[in-house]
């Protein structure tokens, strides 16, 4: 798929940015409780493979970091 260009100040990998180049459907964002409703669920889940041992620390402390700064609104972009 070749190489592609990830902005340094972003949560997110170079999938997310093909999918931002290759499918601009809509300007529609995603309403900010459905936002905070899957960072919930990616906190839960972090920390519970984390509990099981399925989750390295240092990669579960990145996930549950981001998905609470997610979860209090903290990293909103845009309104919705």
């Amino acid at each position: 798929m070749g190489e592609i260009e990830v902005p340094e100040d972003v949560y997110y990998g170079p999938q997310t940015v093909r999918t931002i180049n290759n499918f601009k459907i809509s300007r529609q964002r995603l309403p900010s409780s459905f936002i905070r409703a899957q960072a919930a669920i990616k906190l839960a889940s972090a920390r519970a493979n984390l509990e099981a041992g399925k989750l390295e620390p240092e990669i579960a402390k990145a996930i549950i970091s981001a998905a609470s700064e997610v979860r209090e609104g903290n990293l909103r972009t845009g309104k919705a």
